[in-house]
């Protein structure tokens, strides 16, 4: 088995175990981007159409209103999202509309809901493929790259996040792929490694406009390349012809929805708040470093506890791949710095450090400097990495929001408190994730629900915010399946699990096989 060949296992297994755990519905921000994807294949624009909700739920994230929604001009509303997500949600948008034609008796929305919120599995499955791949590009061993596509699909914030509705999945794939074409380009030297970067890249500003700023960094790399060989103008086009049509693409979303090129959305809710969208304020960004990477509830090594290595494995990786050294070491501290100064570095409700998400692969990647040598830090990397999943599988299965309704519902009843939920240890996610099942669990079998006793003071009781939200659990409690709709559902998921452990199965005989000396490095590209 070659390593395009096993990087078909990876998508095939990551695929089906995000699908298996998928929650089927998504808020927030996601909820906005869905009504985006909606209103283009139902009206042909991307005005959020004023249309009436078959779900209670959905007509109360709608009139709950400014978390996505902007008003604009003439009393229409638009999500000030961008539009990289919600491109890719149409298809599966399609596919809902069509299925809700053959099962007429479940409410539509129920069944479109549930097709666009399976975009971040697949979307995610992909990134971890990519990472796989990338990591065999850079020379490491067929252990080291499972291991490490192990730790960053299963043991980080990849694995939960696959099943929100955030662009952050997408944002990640765009910076890891542009990375990967250009890192191709200085190998290779085809210009076609340079078209799927420019397109990338202008998929990276179609997504989150804030990303920008990477643009120069990923410049900065490939610059030297240019110059050391014959610059051509097809090599310039290749570049510089896709990227142009994001560019311009993502002009006209701006001007469609606001009147102007430079006018994103976030003009009207970021840049209002006090201080700007940056707060340069030392206090603020001293706050914003500590909880970025510290915190109980948002921070990075809480999280990630194998990132206390990467300091390590720079040092380490910078003598065979100095110039990714740099790369990756400048997204990292371009987001970390960016982030400290930002007044919403939390992300609000979101789980963990959701705008470090993105850029999850460049601090993982260079872990594979210290797995390819026998010593203490390749078996303390390792463990780590089992920690990592540890905290991460839990997240996976349950509803972090109703963890953050329940604290705020139960324990943190006034509004001066709401920051204990990023700082306390007693709010970290992990633990409250596994108090959340043990009491679904109790439930089921004792008929009683857990107190919290992490909060000893109160130690109030978890029901009510205990459930599963696992997509298949969530369908039988609606009561909307019949006898065949749930056989076929479960068929459905035996398919699943047979695929997850069928392509297991390869993989572990892919890493048996002795390395093949005379195979080169993919380049799919």
């Amino acid at each position: 088995m070659n390593n395009r060949a096993a990087a078909g296992w990876i998508g095939i297994f990551f695929l089906c175990l995000y699908l298996l755990t998928a929650s089927g519905h998504y808020g927030g921000d996601g909820f906005w981007i869905y009504l985006t994807a909606e209103s283009i294949v139902l009206d042909g624009d991307l005005a959020i159409g004023d249309r009436p909700f078959l779900i209670p739920e959905m007509q109360n994230q709608y009139a709950a209103g400014p978390g996505g929604g902007i008003t604009a001009e003439m009393g229409r509303t638009y999500s000030p999202y961008g539009l990289g997500l919600a491109l890719f949600e149409i298809p599966l948008y399609t596919m809902g509309r069509l299925a809700s034609r053959i099962l007429p008796s479940i409410p539509s929305d129920y069944i479109t809901m549930f097709t666009v919120s399976m975009t971040n599995t697949g979307i995610a499955a992909a990134w971890c493929v990519l990472f796989f791949l990338f990591g065999r590009n850079l020379g490491y061993s067929k252990y080291t790259c499972l291991f490490l596509t192990g730790i960053f699909g299963l043991g980080s914030l990849t694995f939960p996040y696959a099943s929100y509705g955030f662009s952050e999945p997408l944002l990640g794939l765009t910076f890891l792929g542009t990375a990967f074409a250009l890192h191709t380009y200085r190998q290779s030297g085809k210009p076609i490694a340079l078209a799927f970067a420019g397109a990338l890249a202008g998929l990276v500003v179609l997504t989150k406009i804030y990303a920008v700023i990477t643009l120069p960094l990923f410049a900065i790399y490939l610059w030297a390349d240019l110059r050391s060989r014959p610059l051509k103008v097809r090599t310039l086009a290749a570049l510089l012809i896709p990227l142009a049509f994001f560019a311009i693409l993502a002009a006209w979303y701006n001007w469609a929805r606001y009147g102007g090129i430079l006018k994103t959305g976030y003009h009207l809710v970021d840049f209002d708040r006090i201080g700007g969208f940056l707060n340069l304020n030392p206090v603020q960004f001293a706050t914003g470093l500590f909880g970025l990477l510290l915190s109980p509830g948002r921070g990075l090594l809480p999280f990630l506890p194998v990132a206390l290595l990467t300091p390590f494995a720079f040092r380490k990786w910078a003598f065979s791949h100095r110039r990714e050294t740099w790369l990756f070491a400048a997204l990292l501290v371009e987001h970390l710095l960016f982030y400290a100064f930002y007044g919403n570095w939390h992300g609000g409700h979101s789980l963990g450090s959701r705008f470090l998400l993105p850029v999850l692969p460049f601090l993982l990647l260079p872990l594979g400097s210290l797995l390819e040598t026998k010593s203490l830090q390749r078996t303390v990397a390792f463990s780590l990495g089992v920690i990592g999943i540890l905290i991460h599988l839990p997240l996976s299965l349950i509803n972090y929001h109703l963890f953050t309704r329940f604290a705020l519902e139960k324990i943190l009843v006034t509004p001066d408190r709401v920051e204990e939920l990023f700082f306390s240890p007693l709010f970290y996610p992990p633990l409250g994730a596994y108090y959340q099942i043990a009491s679904a669990a109790s439930r089921f079998f004792m008929g009683t629900a857990l107190n919290y006793p992490a909060y000893p003071l109160l130690a109030p009781s978890l029901e009510n915010y205990d459930m599963l939200d696992l997509w298949w659990i969530n369908a039988l409690r609606t009561g909307f399946l019949g006898t065949g709709s749930t056989l076929a559902m479960f068929f459905g998921l035996a398919l699943l699990v047979f695929g997850c452990v069928y392509s297991l199965k390869k993989l572990i005989q892919w890493i048996g096989a002795p390395e093949n000396p005379n195979q080169t490095s993919p380049h799919p590209l």
